[in-house]
């Protein structure tokens, strides 16, 4: 289980956590938005993340009876809020400070490929808490 840490922003989410070898990375989203589809970051809790085949970006996904009513939550890469509709976008920095309305996701499609070299085929849990 990778568990994740929140902070949200007015403009964004900055979610951090380790891979088992320590490596930091972080999770660009959307802002808390009532959980409305395609608007908001999920909610806290566990999901089961499952490697991706047939989605719009194939990547991951989080299973969709986890995230009722909304589907096809996917981890995939973006740089900026404006691709992402409800997803996670895995990235090892993000740029431009807690009070920028248009943060930088850095090396995003670097990180989704670190997740794949850890993760592959298996699915994972990812636990989300808001930040101490």
């Amino acid at each position: 289980m990778i568990t994740a840490y929140r902070n949200e922003y007015k403009h964004y989410c900055k979610t951090t956590f380790e891979l088992p070898d320590g490596t930091p990375m972080m999770f660009l989203e959307l802002p808390w938005r009532n959980n409305e589809i395609g608007k908001s970051c999920i909610p806290y809790g566990a999901y089961i993340i499952d490697r991706d085949h047939t989605g719009k970006h194939r990547w991951y996904k989080f299973r969709n009876e986890e995230t009722d009513p909304r589907t096809f939550i996917e981890i995939h890469p973006a740089i900026k809020l404006s691709q992402l509709e409800g997803c996670l976008a895995p990235c090892f920095d993000i740029k431009g400070g807690d009070r920028t309305a248009d943060p930088i996701g850095v090396d995003s499609i670097k990180a989704c490929q670190k997740l794949v070299e850890w993760f592959g085929e298996d699915s994972w849990v990812l636990r989300i808490v808001e930040a101490r």
